[in-house]
């Protein structure tokens, strides 16, 4: 595992192409895990290798709502995987998550195992896990409203970061939002305060509209995420690839410090942790190329381990 990231990494020229000729590479597949907005095309097309994306943003929830708040994206990576690979044998697999997509991937692989996979997968042979600007515990608590207004609570300062036109309006409906979190947070009252598609488009300005069951899921996830307990108590049995990014306001900085000392203690089999100076939370989307660099440098380094 080696020591903590270098001081300094170069980018390559934006977009520029990024070949694979290397054959330790082969049968490996990316999957992409977007994050909050659950929209794919944060990821720039890369045909260097083979891919799928999954997008949550139509998420339709039951009555009544699982226990689990992870159940539902669980549920939609499995049958995701399943129908993807019925036909194919990749030798390996490579979960790519931004943000909260790689807060879903690491629980989701947290709790199940290789043999499990193999179960559904069975020429699959290795697994490794990106975290681009994701760590190991839930931010929401460091959050603030863009217009300084003072910490509101966790339902308020998950969504601070997507509200982009705060007026007299946005905040009563945050506030009334506070209200009803600590007590119940019931989906028809989440539907009552949300309840038009073009209000939530406008607070949330987004290019298509997530649904409501989906950004409900999103904060109700986020409150309970705690993947480094679980990697505490079962060192990962996956290789894992850290991204960070100096100007991330979304996953300070700081707690990825946090993070590696906590994957020094569990021992993956083989982790790398890169930090970005300069970037920020959605460098992944305007800078590609130097993300699918680290990412593939990775997978063709970790493959003799």
């Amino acid at each position: 595992m080696g020591p903590g990231p270098d001081a300094e990494v170069h980018p390559l020229a934006h977009r520029a192409r990024v070949t694979v000729d290397n054959p330790s590479l082969a049968g490996t597949w990316l999957i992409h895990i977007a994050g909050t907005t659950a929209d794919p095309t944060i990821f720039p097309p890369d045909r260097t290798l083979p891919q799928l994306a999954f997008d949550f943003r139509d998420l339709a929830l039951e009555e009544p709502e699982p226990t689990d708040p992870y159940a539902h994206f669980h549920s939609l990576i499995e049958s995701g995987l399943r129908c993807a690979f019925a036909n194919r044998s990749p030798r390996k697999l490579a979960f790519i998550g931004h943000s909260f997509g790689g807060m879903v991937s690491a629980d989701f692989l947290a709790n199940r195992s290789l043999a499990y996979l193999q179960s559904f997968i069975p020429s699959l042979e290795e697994v490794t896990l990106v975290m681009v600007c994701a760590a190991h515990y839930s931010p929401m608590d460091r959050y603030r409203i863009r217009s300084d207004m003072p910490l509101l609570g966790p339902a308020a300062t998950w969504l601070s970061h997507h509200v982009t036109r705060i007026g007299t309006q946005s905040r009563e409906r945050l506030a009334a939002v506070m209200g009803l979190f600590g007590s119940e947070g019931p989906k028809p009252i989440w539907r009552q305060i949300w309840s038009r598609p073009d209000e939530l488009r406008a607070v949330w300005d987004l290019p298509r509209a997530s649904s409501i069951d989906h950004f409900w899921s999103v904060v109700r996830c986020a409150q309970e995420y705690d993947v480094g307990s679980k990697f505490e108590e079962t060192a990962p049995w996956f290789k894992l690839l850290v991204l960070s990014a100096e100007r991330d306001t979304q996953w300070p900085a700081d707690m990825f410090e946090d993070f590696w000392e906590l994957l020094q203690r569990a021992k993956p089999p083989c982790a790398r942790w890169c930090h970005f100076p300069g970037d920020d939370h959605l460098s992944v989307a305007r800078q590609p190329t130097k993300y699918y660099k680290e990412i593939k440098d990775f997978l063709v380094s970790s493959s003799n381990y």
